[in-house]
């Protein structure tokens, strides 16, 4: 609710300086995981992320905030599926490989208005596990890369434009299985990025481009892996963001690494980051902009997930101003400050007291937020509200939305929690204390100072 509320009196600021962070988050509902059978995208039209394969099949939609079991039932049984979003014709689309199946092709399921259709199709890919996948937005098609049959590693690339697939190539990377792909779209490309051969684990970078594949050699990489995920961040940077996988030993790696398109660069992280491993499936949250991941800290199936965030965060300090003037309650002039240590941060809630109040139950205080201090509709602020029976005393914010405090004696608390939203860091809005208060003055209310708080990082 905050989230929308923020969202009515935001104004911009300027952002200076870029960090990088995970942040674990603790949904009040839990999505059971299974294994490496998990797979998630962002339903972009809808503003969800939906993930698909929690045990039983189910699936399940994430608003941001909450986790909601949207079907408990689902496509059959698999032994791998892969999902990405089709932004031309805004469904989701899954292949999947049926359960110890290898000699029958590959399902296509598609997932739009919160139920699942299969497609039917002429032709669809060879049955195989452990393939790669991405949604090239330029071309309106999915590309499908490589997997495996038993021990035989494959290199084909596939093209599905809603109704046929196609196979483009056989050529390009070597055979592999396990690597990860993700649509570059600020070079219309497709990246892909490591797997794992015969010989072992590697650490390469093709990109696809419609017609060939073509590699990069001789730059600075990821340590080689398989089982990784990767998205393309729009954030305003435009980078694909790597994340986790095993490497050639088979160790849980949890490192994060960022590609411009033309180097990898590992940024300096904040704070802790998931354990990492094979276990975990991402997707871009375009709603929130931040790369979403969900996985299971240790081994065990169907155990509760954890999920996590990542956001290039811009770097921004957090501010608490006052300004103006309040003027005299029956309590005396109230103020309103910041609980010592409190700031406006992302993820972080802002404590504030308003004092003095008069004891009364007949004093009611209430906190104003507002996207301007210079005008209020076509009213120009600071208002004067003498003429209103209320002398001495001033509204200093235009009035978007109204919050009651908490009253405790001769003071009153407001606790007003910042989402952890990219989109609100190096905003401003405008706060102020109103107080019912019949023996103030005729008005019958009187008003605290200003505050101008700027959300930080």
């Amino acid at each position: 609710m905050l989230d929308r509320l923020i969202g009515l009196v935001l104004i911009a600021a300027p952002i200076t300086g870029q960090a990088a962070a995970w942040k674990q988050l603790s949904p009040a509902t839990t999505v059971p995981v299974s294994s490496n059978q998990m797979t998630m995208a962002h339903d972009v039209r809808r503003g969800l992320t939906v993930l698909h394969g929690a045990p039983g099949d189910q699936t399940w939609d994430w608003d941001g905030t909450t986790w909601r079991l949207a079907a408990s039932t689902g496509p059959d049984d698999s032994d791998f599926r892969c999902m990405v979003y089709d932004s031309q014709r805004s469904t989701l689309v899954m292949a999947a490989h049926p359960r110890g199946a290898l000699g029958t092709p590959l399902m296509v399921w598609e997932w739009s208005a919160g139920a699942w259709t299969q497609r039917m199709l002429a032709l669809t890919p060879p049955g195989r596990l452990h393939f790669s996948m991405a949604y090239d937005s330029s071309r309106g098609v999915t590309v499908l890369f490589g997997g495996d049959r038993g021990s035989e590693r494959l290199a084909d690339t596939w093209e599905y434009d809603g109704n046929t697939w196609v196979q483009r190539s056989s050529g390009g990377p070597r055979p592999r299985n396990g690597a990860a792909m993700a649509y570059d779209a600020a070079h219309q490309v497709v990246v892909l990025f490591g797997g794992y051969l015969a010989s072992g684990a590697v650490g390469e970078t093709w990109v696809w481009d419609g017609l060939v594949w073509r590699e990069f050699f001789g730059i600075a990489e990821p340590a080689p892996r398989f089982g990784h995920s990767m998205v393309y961040a729009s954030d305003g940077r435009d980078r694909v963001v790597l994340f986790g996988g095993l490497d050639i030993g088979g160790r849980a790696l949890n490192d994060t690494w960022e590609w411009d398109g033309s180097l990898w660069t590992e940024p300096a992280t904040a704070g802790t980051r998931p354990a990492g491993g094979l276990a975990w499936t991402a997707a871009y949250n375009s709603t929130h902009a931040q790369v979403q991941v969900l996985g299971e800290p240790a081994p065990g199936p169907g155990g509760p997930g954890e999920n996590w965030v990542y956001s290039s965060i811009p770097a921004v300090t957090p501010t608490f101003i006052p300004f103006g003037a309040g003027c005299n309650g029956s309590g005396g002039v109230p103020q309103l400050t910041a609980v010592s240590g409190s700031l406006p941060a992302l993820g972080q809630t802002l404590q504030m007291d308003l004092a003095p109040l008069s004891q009364s139950v007949f004093v009611v205080p209430f906190g104003l937020v507002g996207g301007s201090r210079t005008t209020y509709a076509t009213v120009p602020l600071p208002l004067d509200m003498g003429v209103l029976g209320a002398p001495g005393c001033s509204l200093h914010v235009a009035i978007n939305v109204v919050l009651p405090m908490t009253k405790t004696g001769s003071s009153a608390t407001w606790s007003l929690p910042i989402p952890f939203n990219l989109a609100l860091a190096g905003r401003e809005l405008y706060q102020q204390g109103f107080v019912l208060d019949a023996a103030a003055n005729p008005f019958g209310a009187v008003t605290s100072n200003g505050v101008t708080v700027n959300v930080g990082t």
